[in-house]
C-alpha cells in the first residue's frame, strides 16, 4: 500500500492546538527496523501522549479460516512489539521528545506511548462470537486495534493540522478545511512552517476562504512571535 493512499485516506479522518499529526513516515530517533506510517501527539494537564500508528491495507484478513491470526497480522503485532521495545528505554523517550517537540511542551509531564494498529474490514468477523472474542483478547497493553470501517471525522478535531518533522523543523502538510485562526492556536501553529503553501492543497475549502486563510496566516504568526497574551477564548476565532 502507498504512502499516498495511507495519507489521502487518514487524513479525511484528522482533522492544531497543542496536538498534531506527523505522517509521511515518521522516524523514531536511532530506530530503522521498521518506520510507522503515522504519528500523533497529543497531551492533557500531565501527560504526553506518543501515538504510534500501524496501517494495513483493508483487504488483509485477521484470521485464517481455522480460526488463527494470519501470519500478516501477527507481523503487524510484531511490528508494534519493536516499537514497545524501543519506547522502553527511558533514554529514547528522551530521544522522541527532544526531536519531535522542541520547546513546545514542559517535559515534566508524564511520557505515555500508545500504539494503534488499524487492519482489515469488520465484515470478517461481523455474526462471529467466536472470531469476536478471540480478537478482543489480540490487543497488549498500551495497543488498541481497529478496522479501516472505524475511521470516521470526528467534531472535535477540526482544527488539527498535520506535519511533517524534518531538519528540527515542523513543516505543514495538511490542513483541514474547517480551519480557523484565532490566539488560541496561534502560538502552537507559529512553529510550523509552510502553512501558506497548502492552503491551496485544502479539498473542501472554498476559494474565498483560502485567500482570507493566506492573508491571516502571517498576522497571527507574528502576533504570537510578540508574544502577545491576554484573554482568549472561542469566539476570537476568524
Amino acid at each position: 500500500m502507498h504512502g499516498s493512499w495511507r495519507t489521502e485516506h487518514v487524513r479525511s479522518v484528522r482533522a492544531q492546538c497543542v496536538s498534531c499529526s506527523f505522517d509521511r513516515s515518521p522516524t523514531l530517533p536511532g530506530f530503522t527496523e521498521h518506520i510507522p506510517d503515522f504519528l500523533w501527539i497529543a497531551t492533557d494537564s500531565l501527560h504526553i501522549y506518543a501515538v504510534v500508528v500501524e496501517i494495513e491495507a483493508p483487504k488483509k484478513k485477521i484470521f485464517t479460516r481455522g480460526g488463527q491470526p494470519t501470519a500478516q497480522f501477527t507481523q503487524a503485532q510484531t511490528q508494534i512489539a519493536h516499537w514497545k521495545s524501543w519506547f522502553r528505554e527511558p533514554a529514547n523517550q528522551t530521544l522522541f521528545c527532544d526531536h519531535y517537540l522542541m520547546d513546545a511542551l514542559p517535559r515534566w509531564r508524564t511520557f505515555i506511548p500508545q500504539y494503534v494498529l488499524i487492519y482489515g474490514r469488520r465484515s470478517e468477523i461481523d455474526g462471529n462470537a467466536q472470531l469476536n472474542r478471540l480478537r478482543a483478547n489480540l490487543s497488549r497493553d498500551g495497543e488498541h486495534y481497529m478496522t479501516f470501517d472505524r475511521l470516521h471525522p470526528i467534531k472535535e478535531h477540526d482544527q488539527y493540522m498535520t506535519a511533517r518533522f524534518r531538519a528540527g523543523r515542523y513543516e505543514a502538510v495538511s490542513m483541514p478545511a474547517t480551519l480557523e485562526m484565532g490566539p488560541l492556536w496561534a502560538r502552537n501553529r507559529s512553529m510550523i512552517e509552510g502553512k501558506d503553501v497548502v492552503v491551496d492543497k485544502t479539498p473542501y475549502m472554498a476559494d474565498d476562504r483560502k485567500e482570507f486563510v493566506k492573508a491571516r496566516l502571517g498576522y497571527w504568526d507574528k502576533w504570537a512571535a510578540d508574544g502577545r497574551t491576554g484573554m482568549m477564548g472561542i469566539g476570537d476565532a476568524e
